[in-house]
């Protein structure tokens, strides 16, 4: 079973927050994109066209809305004072325990690159 968009924002969220630059979230998400492909390609038995597009729609609303996020507390001297268009962080699941987890460790693993 894919991650659903909660579950990606969750993952895309976490890692995002150690970065301290566009261009770092910018090669998180295009590793995590990457990431995607590849496992939803070698998917056995193999996933259909219909569930590869809904995984990679939910990758993208959650980068999007993890960008947004960046973006909107950039421009904010008080991040914890700005509304949030998609509810206070504990709103969003986390990742259920019984979901494969390839793309936390991937992220985590692309954050700890970058910071160091």
């Amino acid at each position: 079973m894919l991650p659903d968009r909660a579950d990606y924002y969750a993952i895309i969220a976490k890692a995002a927050s150690a970065l301290d630059s566009a261009d770092a979230r910018r090669r998180l998400y295009e590793r995590a994109r990457a990431a995607l492909n590849t496992h939803v390609r070698r998917a056995t038995p193999p996933l259909n066209q219909s569930d590869i597009l809904a995984a990679q729609i939910s990758l993208e609303e959650a980068i999007g809305m993890v960008e947004a996020e960046a973006q909107r507390d950039r421009g904010s001297r008080h991040p914890a004072e700005t509304p949030s268009t998609f509810g206070p962080p504990g709103s969003i699941a986390a990742p259920r325990r019984d979901r494969d987890n390839w793309l936390s460790e991937l992220l985590a693993r692309v954050s700890r690159e970058d910071r160091g």
